[in-house]
């Protein structure tokens, strides 16, 4: 039996461009039949199925390959296994490696990543395949509601506070060595979860999963948060100032490990756990420093960025510069957003995922005119949907933000694209509504205006925005400057007056 490619879901699920790749084959397929056994098949065929409904089509027809050299192994390495859930990771994953080594095949490579030029050494393809594989068939009782090490966020029955184009599928706490401490955080993580933000919890999570690091291998006899002491913590600062390496501020990272005890102290019962930080611990908080592109340097990546990406991912960027907007605001942009004032005036209504408020915006003719185009490309390609900017995996859901972070890093590293100083363009687009903002205060237009077209609450961070424009820079340093001019005409004086042999 042949699971062929046309009859998975990313073949049924893609776009006419997609299909019509030159390096896909619809009749090419995983041929079941390579295997020894039923199970085997039957178990390969369940695997290749899901595989089909959560990969790309590009990715299956990669993975295709894969498959074809498990196969392989399997039969030479593994004759007598009837089963993959009757075998362990480690006896899967040595007897591969053998037959690798035997076949003459590297069991690892450097590789390097096209969005970010950095080397990391990467397993041979079958072994990480096959890693996959067995976690498809073991990983089922680690992975789930609130009982599993492993949070589906889709299964926990509760509503969450997300971001729809930072989509976060589990939570992991398997990161914790401590069960006695895993369990503990799960207790306060359930509470957090209804409480807070998706992103705020999960950056909790990377705070205590580094703590908990560090007690495993610092205090390894630890097992419950109620034994930590001011001592512990004390030496725990000390670690993030003088030898951990993993960040540059360990700030944010103390305050999400201080809430957590926090919350920790009220469900356990122990109000220690509420006075380990103290106020200073955080340490001083460097003064904001916000950075904007100058004409030139937004010129030189709007055409990098016209010319090398996905003219729909194009759009999207262009479309949150031209507004303002945060980008998760830009992406989250519905066809129902778009409309006229009472006076006829072009309007588009922004949401806002941080504050989940709405505010509207005049569009101009070129935001109206990409929308527009933004709007047909969508219908064109997957029918009538919410959002003007899709996720091409899932049209029900906004376009992806990490698409747009990976596309961005590619063509800086491809084109080598770097700023005014000399150094390469980070990938940050919140960058770009810092722009518009210091564009808005140089037109010199009143500060409630300008919060209003940023969609702020306030004016406290125009303050910033205004530091950022070269002509406040000038006129804030003009009397100095002059001052300096003036003693530097005076020594020229001086210098002109007087022969070379007299100086």
């Amino acid at each position: 039996m042949i699971i062929k490619i046309q009859d998975l879901d990313c073949y049924k699920n893609a776009t006419d461009e997609q299909r019509n790749h030159k390096l896909v084959s619809p009749e090419r397929g995983f041929d079941l039949s390579k295997l020894d056994n039923e199970m085997l098949r039957l178990e390969m065929g369940e695997f290749i199925r899901y595989r089909g409904s959560v990969l790309s089509l590009s990715s299956i027809r990669t993975e295709l390959g894969n498959y074809n050299q498990f196969c392989r192994a399997m039969k030479e390495a593994f004759p007598q296994i009837t089963s993959i859930k009757a075998v362990s990771y480690e006896e899967l994953q040595k007897g591969c490696r053998k037959w690798l080594m035997k076949k003459g095949y590297r069991y690892s490579r450097m590789r390097k990543r096209v969005d970010s030029e950095r080397e990391s050494r990467a397993v041979a393809p079958l072994i990480a395949y096959i890693r996959v594989i067995y976690e498809y068939f073991h990983m089922e009782e680690d992975v789930g509601g609130f009982d599993c090490d492993i949070w589906v966020i889709d299964q926990l029955g509760i509503t969450i506070d997300l971001n729809p184009v930072h989509r976060v599928k589990s939570i992991s706490f398997k990161r914790i060595e401590q069960l006695g401490i895993r369990g503990e955080i799960k207790q306060v993580m359930r509470l957090h979860l209804r409480e807070k933000a998706l992103g705020t919890v999960c950056a909790e999570m990377t705070a205590v999963g580094r703590f908990a690091e560090w007690l495993a291998e610092n205090h390894p006899e630890m097992d419950t948060l109620v034994e930590l002491n001011r001592f512990i913590i004390e030496e725990y600062l000390l670690h993030t100032n003088l030898e951990a390496t993993g960040r540059k501020d360990y700030s944010k990272d103390l305050s999400h490990l201080k809430s957590v005890l926090r919350t920790a102290s009220m469900i356990l019962e122990a109000p220690i756990l509420d006075n380990l930080f103290l106020n200073s611990d955080s340490g001083r908080k460097p003064e904001t420093i916000y950075k904007s592109y100058s004409d030139e340097e937004i010129r030189r990546l709007n055409n990098a960025i016209v010319a090398g990406i996905e003219e729909q991912m194009a759009r999207a960027i262009l479309v949150h510069q031209l507004l303002g907007t945060r980008i998760s605001e830009a992406l989250t942009i519905k066809r129902s957003s778009i409309g006229k004032s009472n006076r006829g005036t072009d309007m588009v209504t922004i949401y806002q995922v941080k504050t989940h408020k709405s505010y509207s915006k005049i569009m101009g003719p070129d935001v109206k005119a990409l929308l527009m185009r933004s709007m047909d490309y969508t219908k064109e390609r997957f029918g009538d949907c919410e959002y003007i900017f899709v996720n091409d995996r899932n049209p029900e859901e906004p376009m992806q933000y990490s698409r747009i972070q990976y596309a961005l890093n590619k063509i800086i590293i491809k084109n080598d694209l770097r700023d005014d100083q000399g150094e390469r363009f980070t990938v940050g687009t919140h960058i770009m509504r810092h722009t518009y903002a210091r564009k808005l205060t140089e037109l010199h237009i009143d500060d409630m205006t300008i919060a209003k077209l940023l969609g702020q609450s306030g004016t406290d961070s125009l303050k910033y925005y205004r530091k950022m424009s070269p002509q406040r820079l000038y006129e804030e340093t003009k009397d100095v400057l002059n001052q300096v001019d003036a003693e530097i005409s005076d020594i020229m004086e001086e210098w002109n007056g007087k022969g070379r042999e007299d100086i």
